[in-house]
């Protein structure tokens, strides 16, 4: 910098002892000086140049900060409604009380509803809980009242089965044992004049007693004794053929009527049974 500023303004002189220069080196010079321009006519293509500190990389980035997008300038604000004005305007004052008014009688009736559905709700519930508790009221009585039908069955039932066996013990008994007696004489003999009342079965023989507490003097000719003589007079043959004949037609006579009773026992067993497996 200091060597061109130096070879522009001192002119160039021939030194001594060297040959004077020509024309065209003269020329070549000159071109040279006017094509270099000085840094004082063109301070901006300088090589040199002083910095300005204040456009330093270090101070630029610390220094300059990002400005904001927004307008400086503030918006103005609408101007609020004060409570005031609005006081002052008496429509506004009769529609606000108007809407007001709205609102309290819709969040009544809102609220009456409520508690009106509340009440329905409640009812309902209370009816379904009332009607499963009738129902099973109802049921634990149909329960019972089967239990006890069908108990009152199986007792029927049970009575006419001991009906039953008790007239076919009873066919056995006048079969086997009194059959087997009606060949024996007794003592003491029924007297003749002796009727027996109406409805009552006519004994065909004394009562055995099976078991009974030694007895006096004067009791011992309440009870018969069965006896039968190794050898039988004409009058002892024809009571012993007599009671035969009339014990044979106890037993026909006990039997029509027996058979004609069990079948009707039956039956009304066979009804039982059959209610009881519906039960």
């Amino acid at each position: 910098m200091v060597e061109g500023e130096h070879s522009s303004s001192i002119p160039h002189t021939p030194q001594a002892g060297s040959s004077s220069s020509s024309p065209s080196v003269e020329r070549q010079t000159s071109r040279r000086t006017e094509r270099s321009p000085t840094p004082q006519s063109h301070p901006s293509s300088s090589p040199v140049q002083s910095r300005d500190p204040s456009r330093s990389p270090s101070t630029s980035r610390h220094s300059v900060k990002r400005t904001s997008t927004f307008s400086p300038v503030p918006e103005e604000e609408p101007p609020k409604r004060t409570r005031t004005a609005a006081a002052r305007d008496p429509a506004d004052k009769r529609r606000g009380q108007r809407l007001f008014g709205v609102l309290t009688s819709t969040l009544s009736q809102f609220k009456r509803e409520s508690e009106t559905d509340r009440a329905a709700s409640a009812a309902h519930k209370r009816a379904e809980i009332e009607a499963r508790l009738a129902n099973k009221l109802k049921d634990s009585e149909r329960a019972i009242d089967a239990v006890e039908r069908r108990r009152g069955l199986v007792w029927e039932a049970r009575r006419v089965a001991e009906q039953i066996a008790t007239g076919d013990a009873q066919r056995k008994t006048l079969r086997g044992m009194k059959r087997r007696m009606a060949s024996f004489l007794y003592t003491p003999p029924p007297p003749p004049n002796v009727r027996t009342r109406r409805g009552e079965q006519e004994r065909l023989a004394v009562d055995i007693p099976t078991s009974d507490a030694p007895s006096r003097g004067e009791d011992r000719d309440a009870y018969a004794v069965y006896f039968l003589p190794g050898k039988t007079l004409p009058e002892q043959e024809d009571a012993l053929n007599a009671q035969e004949d009339d014990v044979d037609e106890a037993i026909d006579r006990f039997d029509d009527t027996w058979d004609a009773r069990r079948s009707q026992l039956v039956q009304q067993l066979d009804e039982l049974k059959r209610k009881l497996r519906q039960a």
